[in-house]
């Protein structure tokens, strides 16, 4: 059984439900929180999964979220 689970993303109404927005977004908060309980834990978080269809945004394919989710694990 997971320990842990984020359920979704939540925008503001002004916020773009693009790839190019929220790829980098998701990237960060799962970095953040994935930093925070293993610095907490001896339990530590060792592995990270999505849904493919969680990855799906208006106007780009899995090619081009594929690339920024590359992109944003860089920084």
């Amino acid at each position: 059984m997971l320990k842990y689970i984020v359920t979704g993303l939540v925008l503001n109404d002004d916020d773009p439900n693009t790839a190019n927005f929220c790829v980098p977004l998701i990237v960060n908060v799962v970095q953040t929180v994935v930093d925070n309980v293993n610095a907490k834990n001896f339990d530590a978080i060792r592995a990270v999964g999505r849904f493919e269809f969680e990855l799906a945004f208006p106007g780009a394919n899995l090619t081009e979220v594929a690339r920024l989710l590359a992109r944003s694990l860089e920084r």
